[in-house]
């Protein structure tokens, strides 16, 4: 059930029982009427104003005696004298306030400012003597603390809703881990998040089912599936249910499951930030162009050679020995085996280049020693988290970051009417199969953290994913 309906249904009931009770209290209201006019007129009711007339001449009596007998006490007196010193005091001090008294009355701001302030207390107090509704809850992955992988937690958080015309709610069936996540848990982030000391849900990118869309969604509707990815400055996705902006997300493909289609849209978005947006290829255009990709098998990696192939470029990987078949299969022209050596890797790379792109997709060499294989007007990107100045500001600063950033924006995130431009043009190669999603392990929430220490390692090829229906 909705939770539309059931406040509608709940508003039905209680017209009904309200209505039911008025009902009630005016039959009870005439057979009372009809009981005391019947005995007005009956032997009883004379009886009832006779000893009504004696009743009350007794009580007149005893009030008299009672007068009497006050005025010739002493005690009394003393009191008196008592009361009256008190009121006088009283009566000073409200002299003295009344000038002030007299001049708010006149103030209609004033007034109007206590009205309102009476009123919500009044309201306030109304209000807490009805039964009041817990909040629905679900299940998150949670960072308590900066403290690693080792400060998650599978917790129950209140559920959210759509407040917004542009938001929409989806039930997440998948998610992916990223290398964001593993830093995100150590404090990256925890400024622009908001979250300076941990309390809030890790993830990026999501799969699921459309529950609601607000009215200025019209592309999507309650029932579709979707995927999409989310910046992360933003409230994580690892939970049951999210609420994100329409314009993050998507219909999935057809062809992907739940596991498959979690490992791509925020590694979509972070590949497509280092090829297009900063790296300046054109999509469909990069005939010639040639394109390094160091760690061509992770989880960016990956889309990150598949697209610059699937662009015309002449795509060379670096990557471990062990994953050289699957860069080949991936579509790399040239695939060079990463030695323990750093200058044996550029030596073999050098036979290779120039290269008038280079795209950073791993730990397998330091940026600084691969500058020297750029062509004179190269460029080098990185699909790899880079480092916030924000993480460094002391409290006065912080104090001062929301004034800052509708000034400035969040630096890494695009424009939100950018974010969805990856998404819609990955959406159609995937549905195409011209770009196929390498899937690591698939995991349950349970199983986060140890994930995330694993990912640290850099022993992992592709992405792991989060099914939400192992909880």
């Amino acid at each position: 059930m909705k939770p539309e309906e059931l406040l509608f249904r709940l508003e039905q009931a209680s017209n009904n029982l309200m209505l039911r009770m008025e009902w009630q209290t005016i039959a009870f209201s005439e057979r009372l009427a009809g009981l005391l006019e019947r005995f007005s007129h009956s032997a009883a009711g004379d009886q009832y104003r006779e000893v009504a007339a004696v009743v009350k001449a007794i009580l007149i009596r005893i009030a008299l005696a009672v007068k009497e007998r006050a005025a010739q006490s002493e005690h009394l007196s003393i009191l008196k004298e008592i009361a009256k010193t008190h009121l006088k005091l009283l009566a000073r001090r409200l002299s003295v306030m009344s000038p002030y008294v007299h001049k708010a009355l006149e103030n209609r701001l004033a007034i109007a400012y206590i009205s309102l302030l009476i009123g919500f207390l009044g309201g306030k107090y109304w209000i807490s003597g009805y039964p009041q509704l817990k909040p629905l809850q679900m299940m998150s992955v949670v960072c308590g603390s900066y403290s690693g992988p080792d400060g998650l937690a599978l917790c129950r958080i209140e559920m959210p809703r759509v407040q917004c015309n542009d938001e929409v709610l989806i039930k997440v069936m998948s998610a992916g881990l990223d290398r964001s996540d593993l830093l995100a848990v150590s404090g990256w982030g925890k400024v622009e998040r908001g979250k300076v000391y941990g309390g809030f849900s890790i993830g990026r990118d999501f799969c699921g089912v459309v529950v609601e869309a607000g009215i200025g969604v019209s592309h999507l509707h309650p029932g579709d599936r979707v995927w999409g990815a989310v910046p992360y400055n933003l409230a994580g996705t690892l939970s049951e249910q999210v609420v994100v902006k329409g314009n993050m997300a998507q219909r999935m493909p057809t062809n992907l499951n739940w596991e498959g289609a979690a490992t791509v849209p925020y590694s979509a978005l972070q590949v497509w930030r280092a090829l297009v947006w900063n790296g300046g290829l054109k999509p469909d255009q990069a005939a010639g162009v040639s394109v390094l990709v160091v760690d061509g098998v992770t989880d960016t990696g990956c889309l990150a050679v598949q697209l610059a192939c699937m662009w015309g470029a002449n795509v060379t990987v670096l990557c471990p020995s062990r994953t050289v078949p699957l860069a080949h299969a991936l579509g790399a022209h040239i695939v060079v085996a990463a030695q323990d050596e750093i200058d044996e890797c550029i030596q073999d790379l050098r036979e290779s280049g120039p290269f008038d792109l280079i795209v950073h997709s791993g730990d397998l060499l330091p940026k600084s020693s691969i500058s020297s294989l750029l062509a004179p007007s190269g460029k080098c990107t990185t699909t790899l988290p880079t480092s916030l100045s924000s993480d460094g500001w002391g409290r006065l600063r912080r104090m001062f970051h929301p004034l800052w950033r509708s000034l400035f924006s969040t630096p890494n995130t695009p424009r939100s009417s950018k974010i969805c431009e990856p998404l819609i043009y990955v959406t159609n190669a995937v549905q195409s199969g011209k770009l196929q999603p390498v899937l690591d392990t698939v995991l349950s929430p349970q199983e986060v953290g140890a994930a995330l220490s694993r990912l640290a390692t850099h022993d992992i090829v592709g992405k792991s994913v989060v099914l939400f229906d192992r909880i």
